[in-house]
């Protein structure tokens, strides 16, 4: 059964004090809390989102949630069925461009053809994934620890996903780990560390060959956790507050800053987990 889902739902870590004084201004939106009362067992939400159909898809550390409007499903790991999920620590989701849903578990990444059912795993793959992204060409992004995996999803089989390049990047990182990704053009990436942005140009025709520039950013962004790329501003979500930049000559320049810090009141920062664009725009 095809289902729209109009609710928004968002997941604020923010002191009501600090939205009256910064006149943030809640939408006409219908909000609605779930829990155990509604059949919504769980206490941590890595990721959201909604696929062709319109069910909603919850990532959590005890299994896959899937909502249609109703009721709540329960998607688990079964060592007895090979295409059940591979772990039940879900840490990432990704609706493709075919509609298909990417999961990442610590026990590798599946994938969920919605309309036929069934968990299809996708061998070799990274189990401490940190982001599953794609791209205009419908390659799709793996990535984590110091590593990053390309896959083809273009096939018109929804079955066929093969793995097409890999860039490594420990010897770059020496410890730290990727926290995203976004990209810069086709053939280049911004990849960020908790401290670090880096630059990767690499060339697909060469087996994803790549090189590898160190760019420079504000002293005071830290803690990067999140990079989107909006027309030609790159915004960073970070510990402390969200910034805006812009990439020229290798460096990210600081074009504005939100929910910073307060010297005076340490108290009024926002932690950005994610950072999200919708379909009109809006960040």
């Amino acid at each position: 059964m095809k289902i729209r889902i109009i609710q928004l739902l968002i997941l604020l870590f923010a002191s009501v004090s600090y939205a009256q004084q910064k006149q943030i201004k809640l939408s006409n939106q219908r909000i609605e809390a779930f829990n155990s009362e509604q059949g919504f067992y769980q206490n941590t939400i890595h990721s959201i989102i909604s696929d062709n159909n319109g069910y909603l898809w919850v990532a959590t550390p005890n299994g896959l949630v899937r909502y249609d409007g109703y009721s709540f499903d329960y998607y688990y790991h079964n060592i007895e069925n090979k295409n059940a999920l591979p772990n039940n620590f879900i840490s990432s989701l990704l609706n493709d461009s075919k509609g298909r849903l990417w999961i990442g578990t610590r026990g590798g990444i599946c994938i969920y053809l919605t309309d036929k059912e069934e968990f299809i795993p996708v061998e070799h793959t990274i189990k401490k994934e940190v982001f599953i992204k794609e791209d205009d060409k419908k390659r799709i992004w793996i990535g984590g620890l110091e590593k990053i995996e390309i896959f083809d999803a273009s096939s018109d089989n929804l079955q066929k996903v093969d793995k097409i390049g890999e860039i490594s990047l420990t010897d770059i990182l020496k410890g730290n780990v990727i926290t995203d990704v976004e990209f810069l053009s086709n053939s280049e990436l911004l990849v960020s560390t908790s401290h670090k942005i880096f630059k990767i140009v690499f060339n697909q025709n060469d087996n994803y060959s790549h090189t590898v520039l160190e760019v420079k950013l504000d002293a005071n962004i830290k803690h990067i956790s999140e990079i989107i790329k909006i027309n030609n501003s790159i915004w960073l979500g970070t510990q402390t507050g969200l910034y805006q930049t812009f990439y020229e000559n290798n460096q990210l320049i600081k074009v504005g800053d939100y929910f910073i810090e307060d010297s005076k009141n340490t108290a009024e920062s926002f932690d950005i987990l994610s950072l999200f664009l919708d379909k009109d725009s809006n960040l």
